[in-house]
């Protein structure tokens, strides 16, 4: 499964992604995590993908992403801060395996 991870230029969400795909593994989860910014979005969903994620610095852009991601036929979450900011990547899987199955 491919995921799109979105901040403000893909670079915040980078840590985030390396913690969430160490977790993955340690789950047995094969899932490609990418993390784009703003301006990358609208190309990288093109490329597919299951789920796109949306970053709590860049919510204000939620609704002008997930009309995009949803036009293709692909869900569009917004992370919760406190999930985001937290240390658990557990939670955080929990809540993108929720919305891809």
């Amino acid at each position: 499964m491919k995921v799109l991870f979105v901040c403000v230029q893909g670079l915040a969400s980078a840590i985030v992604i390396s913690s969430l795909k160490k977790q993955a593994k340690k789950e047995d989860i094969d899932m490609d995590i990418l993390a784009v910014g703003i301006r990358e979005f609208e190309k990288e969903i093109e490329k597919g993908c299951n789920l796109a994620v949306i970053a709590p610095q860049v919510m204000h852009k939620y609704d002008y992403l997930s009309k995009i991601s949803n036009d293709r036929g692909i869900p569009c979450i917004l992370v919760d801060k406190d999930i985001y900011g937290s240390s658990s990547e557990m939670n955080l899987l929990n809540m993108v395996m929720k919305e891809i199955k």
